[in-house]
């Protein structure tokens, strides 16, 4: 498979999904990790990253920017209920194919993003479980 994505620019796993790393810019991630709210002197360390972000890249720096502006707009509540959306639209029949991967890309990147989302005891449950069942995909 990794020759496969190499060579085809893809991220897939041996079972045809989609690899959860597909559409995120790494260095990106590594800053929204440490940053717990998105006051402006965290959005301007962001976007002075995504600024250095190679222009192949530049459809995922656009998603990057889209959801930290909505995020700003509508709050931390807005990860949970987009990633709702977006699950619905991932498992609609009548959504193409080229679509679902473009709300693939998305829906990892909002990933990104769950370092904003305040710590409770039903988050770190939440957590657990889905480090759990990504451990599973991992041993498949």
């Amino acid at each position: 498979m990794e020759f496969v994505n190499n060579a085809a620019g893809t991220a897939r796993r041996s079972d045809g999904t989609v690899d959860t790393s597909y559409g995120r810019i790494p260095e990106i991630d590594a800053i929204l990790a440490n940053i717990k709210t998105l006051s402006e002197e965290n959005m301007a360390k962001v976007k002075e990253a995504l600024e250095k972000v190679p222009e192949q890249m530049e459809a995922n720096k656009k998603v990057y920017e889209n959801l930290m502006k909505k995020i700003k707009e509508k709050g931390v509540e807005y990860l949970d209920t987009e990633k709702a959306r977006i699950q619905r639209f991932l498992m609609s029949d009548s959504v193409s194919k080229l679509k679902k991967g473009a709300f693939r890309i998305r829906s990892n990147v909002l990933d990104a993003f769950n370092s904003l989302k305040p710590v409770t005891a039903e988050t770190t449950e939440t957590a657990e479980t889905t480090e759990t069942a990504e451990k599973s995909d991992e041993e498949l």
